[in-house]
């Protein structure tokens, strides 16, 4: 019960902004894992339809441009004629910095920004995964005129994120790779209390929050 007061809470403290992100449908789930031997191991679901292929191998070509490693083993399958979703996985090294709790969003979200209707994705859930959250540094929350992103604790070393942009321009999407103690638009006057939730955003994983992250996470793992 502590745990979903404080939760209520925060909810009220960050008003519409970040609460509207739960109502927004995603187009597509990304998890990445970071590997023993270093390497970040994506996997990425297109939930939008039948999506094209090639366009699929042409964004993730384009992750070097934002500070990865081009992608190894790239293989994408799923789509029609079985009605299964797209899916590709492949390795890189640059999206995870497990030693400081960074992570490199730009590199994440921007490829798959611009595409044709009806392709064009604007929300996203992200699954971090095998990386513990590092208090003062991994960014759970962002809100800006053209980014909302919101972390949810699944466990110790889990994190599912959901990311919604207002524009296609890549160029017009700036999301730091860790936490900064600046106002927000929305965001309480002092930098403190941001941090607060900041660190109590962080805390909150063993309890309610994983019942109401792993269901969607599940969810896109199975498909």
């Amino acid at each position: 019960m502590a745990c979903l007061s404080v939760m209520s809470a925060l909810a009220q403290a960050e008003g519409p902004s970040l609460d509207s992100l739960q109502e927004r449908r995603p187009a597509m789930s990304i998890l990445v894992r970071k590997h023993q031997m270093g390497a970040d191991m994506v996997q990425v679901t297109m939930l939008k339809g039948d999506y094209p292929s090639e366009l699929l191998r042409q964004q993730i070509l384009l992750m070097p441009s934002y500070g990865t490693t081009p992608p190894r083993g790239l293989e994408i399958f799923g789509g029609s004629p079985g009605k299964t979703l797209r899916q590709a996985m492949f390795a890189v090294d640059g999206l995870l910095m497990p030693k400081t709790g960074e992570i490199n969003f730009e590199a994440i979200v921007k490829p798959f920004l611009g595409a044709p209707e009806p392709f064009a994705i604007d929300t996203m859930i992200v699954v971090v995964e095998g990386m513990p959250a590092v208090p003062n540094s991994t960014l759970v929350e962002h809100a800006t005129d053209t980014v909302l992103l919101k972390g949810v604790p699944l466990g110790s070393d889990s994190i599912e994120y959901r990311i919604s942009v207002a524009s296609q321009d890549p160029a017009k999407i700036k999301i730091p790779t860790k936490y900064q103690a600046t106002t927000q638009p929305g965001a309480p006057g002092k930098g403190g209390s941001g941090n607060n939730r900041q660190m109590i955003l962080i805390g909150i994983g063993v309890a309610g929050v994983i019942a109401a992250g792993a269901l969607v996470y599940s969810l896109t793992r199975r498909r």
